[in-house]
């Protein structure tokens, strides 16, 4: 395994793990949507990849990558880790909706057979 396939393993595996404690304190504080909104947008965000250069084949956290084409003042740079974000955020959005849509049409459905979701649990 290479250092850049094992970097990128443990960062993921991090990333997850901040996710689920993220989720746990907006859950317990009783904000289960936006904790699922939240939770998986700013997943979504961390892990969009994006190349370090064009030239090379190393990957990083196309936030990383915005951040340092930012200090270092080189705006065109910047472009494919935004577009690389940019997706990112866009696929947590659509997670997010087709959730939500699953969740109304759960709630529908229950609704008309007489009980509630939480009862079929």
């Amino acid at each position: 395994m290479s250092e850049n396939l094992a970097a990128w393993l443990l960062y993921v595996l991090s990333v997850l793990g901040c996710c689920i404690v993220w989720w746990r304190i907006f859950y317990a504080l009783n904000f289960k949507q936006v904790a699922w909104l939240s939770t998986v947008i700013v997943a979504c965000i961390f892990l969009a990849p994006s190349r370090v250069a064009p030239e090379t084949e190393y990957w990083a956290p196309a936030f990383m990558g915005a951040l340092l084409e930012l200090v270092a003042n080189t705006s065109e740079g910047q472009q494919p880790h935004l577009l690389s974000m940019s997706i990112g955020f866009l696929v947590g959005c659509l997670i997010v909706l087709i959730g939500l849509r699953y969740q109304a049409k759960h709630r529908v459905i229950a609704k008309e057979l007489g009980s509630t979701p939480a009862e079929e649990k």
